[in-house]
């Protein structure tokens, strides 16, 4: 983790860099209920979401796993549990 975040992210720090890379407002149901189609989240997005949460958590969620199906949270979960 970067020298300014030494704490874990909580899912809203991890959603807030979605919104920076995505430059968007994530809602709720955004993030719990769509899929990553449904919000035209598309692969190169998810590299730089990717990259993003790796450069300030050190965090990276497994790229292969992802379909399009997929919702926002999953990948937050995926993320978080894979730390503990």
């Amino acid at each position: 983790m970067n020298s300014t975040n030494q704490s874990y992210p909580t899912k809203d720090e991890v959603i807030e860099t979605f919104n920076k890379v995505l430059a968007i407002r994530l809602t709720y149901e955004d993030v719990h209920q769509k899929t990553l189609a449904e919000l035209g989240i598309d692969s190169m997005e998810l590299l730089d979401i990717n990259l993003a949460l790796d450069l300030e958590y050190e965090l990276q969620f497994d790229l292969e796993k992802i379909s399009s199906q997929s919702k926002i949270t999953d990948l937050i979960d995926d993320i978080l549990t894979s730390r503990q």
